[in-house]
């Protein structure tokens, strides 16, 4: 075989695993008996403040996982919701409290959902997900952080 195919088809084989490799998606995730939701990681005040605020619908295997570098009572709203919304309330990896089926809002939401208690992590998944899946407080959470 002549020289020039053989490099040809060895610069082909670096650009191909080059590709690849700097195209991999490396997804965080949140496990809860068993079912696995990769999420997109609300990790800064303005990711937090945005949430899903105008975003589309998400799959049952999708989430928003509100990271929190302290443990304290948290509020949330449905502003500018599109879709339903459960709110999975966590603290040191158990489930605290369940927020099911939070409707839509517009603009000026009325309602605020509580933790209940303090919470580090709030997992936001498709409304009427939890009760689907029978997630329930005290459920044990791992979560897998990949950034």
């Amino acid at each position: 075989m002549p020289k020039k195919i053989v490099i040809g088809i060895i610069l082909i084989f670096f650009a191909i695993t080059a590709y690849v490799y700097f195209n991999q998606k490396f997804y965080s995730y949140v496990e809860i008996k068993g079912y696995k939701f990769f999420v997109e990681l609300a990790d800064t005040q303005f990711k937090q403040t945005q949430g899903y605020s105008n975003h589309q619908p998400i799959k049952d295997n999708e989430g928003m996982l509100f990271v929190f570098s302290n443990n304290t009572e948290r509020s949330f709203w449905m502003k500018d919701m599109l879709f339903p919304l459960d709110m999975i309330w966590i603290s040191d990896n158990k489930i605290i409290n369940i927020s099911r089926n939070l409707p839509p809002e517009g603009e000026t939401p009325i309602n605020k959902y509580y933790s209940g208690q303090p919470s580090n992590y709030v997992l936001e998944i498709n409304g009427g997900l939890s009760d689907k899946l029978g997630l329930k407080i005290g459920d044990k959470v791992k979560i897998n952080l990949t950034r």
